[in-house]
């Protein structure tokens, strides 16, 4: 059995066939509108075989036969071997030039009429109509041909990796060709010589697109087993929501590390205050101990003997000067910063504290 048709109408519901049944071929060439005519014209191409004259040369003649029983028979339908303007002429393909030209006129004219498609003898150079549609993005021409059902929608490209007009149209992202593809039957799931699916190799906004196409259309594929999740409207909103809601801890959390961010600002700052205060005030605790030793050091020993000795008795007497922090009775050379005198170095640095 020999099919044109490529879509899912022929495989759908109750049947004796499956696809991958191996009683069932496709037609290998072009065909044109479905027609009596056309049925007929593919049955004659599929069920005629092309004999060819065959001409005897003189290498073929056996030596014990002489030359004079020969019998030269002229060559009814000679044999000519096609120069090379011929050969360009059959691989000049019309259909493929009206295509990329994007003629639609002369493409249906061509369609229309008895033209047969020239065989392409480089595998590599073999484009589709499909193919060639998609990728020199003639809408109208794809159109047109989805209508006609030329039955290449899905034909793989041996010269681009084995991979079909939707590859070509996922690598162009051109959300317009995919829709018209997907919407006149084209397969998801075809993979290139790389093992990837027109999925597979799409960039972050067509995957998004064939996702929601999914969801406008569960019943068209099993997208699951294609890795593709169908994107619906309630689960765009819940995604949606999600990401509104994480925007707004993002931003939140931003807020929180710019305000710890500026606290820690502030200790460290505090920190720095704190620990030059502390060194000035060390400074100034040697600075007046420093200066009680060098008042006691230009001082003789009587002197010295002299001062105790008076500190001693006034303090007996309750009318010595007295600590300004401890308020004890000084009983022997203060320690003097400012006004204030001391007893220790210690209530020296209390007392700068509290003041």
């Amino acid at each position: 059995m020999l099919l044109r048709l490529t879509g899912t109408f022929f495989f759908a519901g109750p049947t004796a066939f499956k696809r991958g049944d191996l009683r069932i071929r496709s037609v290998p060439f072009t065909v044109h509108r479905p027609s009596l005519e056309e049925v007929k014209r593919i049955h004659h191409i599929l069920t005629t075989i092309e004999v060819t004259p065959y001409e005897e040369t003189d290498s073929e003649i056996p030596e014990s036969i002489p030359n004079e029983t020969i019998n030269e028979q002229p060559n009814e339908q000679p044999n000519e071997q096609p120069n090379e303007q011929t050969i360009e002429q059959q691989e000049n393909d019309k259909i493929a030039t009206a295509i990329i030209n994007g003629n639609l006129m002369e493409l249906t004219s061509l369609f229309e009429s008895d033209y047969e498609i020239p065989v392409q003898t480089e595998v590599d150079k073999i484009r589709t109509p499909v193919f060639l549609a998609v990728e020199y993005n003639h809408p109208d021409i794809l159109t047109y041909l989805l209508d006609l059902d030329t039955g290449d929608i899905d034909s793989p490209i041996p010269g681009w990796f084995n991979r079909t007009a939707l590859h070509r149209a996922v690598v162009d992202e051109n959300s317009e060709i995919i829709k018209m593809l997907l919407n006149s039957g084209a397969n998801p799931a075809p993979k290139d010589l790389h093992g990837q699916t027109p999925y597979q190799i799409a960039s972050k906004n067509i995957r998004t697109f064939l996702r929601k196409f999914a969801g406008q259309n569960p019943e068209m594929h099993d997208w699951n087993s294609m890795a593709i999740s169908p994107l619906t409207e309630e689960i765009e909103l819940l995604n949606k929501k999600k990401n509104i809601e994480k925007y707004k801890r993002k931003k939140q959390n931003a807020k929180i590390r710019q305000q710890e961010k500026e606290q820690d600002e502030l200790k460290a700052k505090e920190q720095k205050r704190l620990e030059q205060e502390r060194a000035e005030k060390e400074k100034l605790v040697v600075q007046v101990e420093g200066s009680r030793n060098t008042k006691i050091s230009n001082l003789t020993e009587r002197e010295k003997r002299a001062l105790t000795a008076e500190a001693r008795i006034s303090a007996m007497k309750g009318t010595g000067a007295s600590c300004s922090y401890c308020k004890k009775p000084l009983t022997t050379i203060p320690f003097e910063r400012l006004n204030f005198k001391y007893c220790t170095v210690e209530c020296v640095s209390k007392h700068m504290d509290e003041l």
